[in-house]
């Protein structure tokens, strides 16, 4: 289900020097984790998703929507009178530039099981799409 709120990239990667760097993101800039505002509040992720990237060695971004109050507070905004909170809808493999579908061990849904995060609602799953 589309959320009406703002665009959130947590992400975890691997330099060339082997050094791993974590970050946080909105739809145009990278903020400074000493930061605060509603992208930064959800930082507490980084530690968990670059255990897990270490662990698996992919250098991975989640993708997600933050929002809750005062986020694209207008009144037929349903998710602006909530309290803040960010959901995930789609893990991005840095290295090979792709996103990791259904049948990848990336797949955004399993990410969030495994690091104990909230993806998007769902409405329908596995729908056969036709073309007319």
């Amino acid at each position: 289900m589309k959320i009406d709120g703002q665009s959130w990239t947590a992400y975890a990667k691997q330099q060339r020097n082997g050094e791993w760097v974590t970050g946080i993101c909105g739809r145009t800039l990278e903020y400074k984790l000493d930061s605060s505002n509603n992208y930064t509040r959800f930082k507490d992720v980084l530690p968990k998703l670059l255990d897990f990237a270490q662990t698996k060695q992919v250098s991975l971004a989640i993708r997600g929507e933050v929002f809750g109050v005062g986020v694209q507070s207008h009144k037929n905004n349903p998710h602006s009178v909530l309290p803040k909170a960010v959901k995930i809808f789609s893990v991005y493999l840095i290295d090979s530039r792709e996103y990791a579908y259904k049948n990848s061990p990336f797949y955004f849904k399993l990410v969030c099981e495994e690091l104990g995060l909230a993806p998007v609602d769902f409405l329908e799953e596995n729908v056969v799409l036709t073309q007319n």
